[in-house]
């Protein structure tokens, strides 16, 4: 899906993409803040093999500083990731739509096969243009909602004689909690 809108987390423009792709190293974003965390972008310009990753670029964001978080902490995400699509002037948005629970023991989210490395090479596509691109993030918090609301609807009501209205007029206000 594409999309106008900027990630609103964070933006990595690399300048020398071909420099880093031969380094066949990941690029690891410095990092930043977003929904009261700290949080670094991965990049595997070549693909992340042990994800599935072989002749894609892979994507992901990492929690940082867990430590000063308390013991037994989870982190629920609704994850996007973004790669600007230069020519077309928008974002390729990737997202699952599932929610990523950041913990002790998974502190790293994201996509293996987050674009075909031949499609973003090919600079007619419009990812690279000049040698530059950019990739993005937006993290959001998903919380338990803090209010709920329970409604019961009964398909038979009891009939009453109407002595639970007694004393009311007619045109009397009814608040129902």
């Amino acid at each position: 899906m594409l999309r106008e809108e900027r990630p609103s987390s964070k933006i990595v423009t690399i300048a020398g993409f071909s420099v880093i792709k031969e380094r066949n190293e990941p690029y690891e974003s410095s990092v930043f803040e977003a929904v009261g965390y700290k949080w670094r972008m991965i990049l595997y310009v070549t693909g992340n093999k042990k994800d599935g990753g072989n002749n894609y670029i892979s994507l992901y964001v990492k929690i940082e500083d867990t430590k000063l978080l308390p013991k037994g902490w989870e982190v629920n995400v609704d994850l996007k990731l973004f790669v600007e699509n230069k020519k077309k002037q928008k974002y390729l948005t990737v997202t699952d739509g599932k929610v990523k629970k950041f913990n002790e023991a998974k502190k790293e989210w994201g996509f293996g096969k987050f674009i075909h490395l031949p499609t973003f090479c090919n600079t007619n596509e419009g990812y690279i243009l000049h040698d530059s691109c950019s990739f993005g993030a937006e993290i959001f918090v998903v919380k338990p909602a803090e209010k709920q609301e329970k409604v019961t609807f009964i398909s038979n009501p009891p009939i009453t004689d109407g002595s639970i209205c007694e004393g009311m007029e007619s045109d009397d206000t009814y608040k129902y909690l």
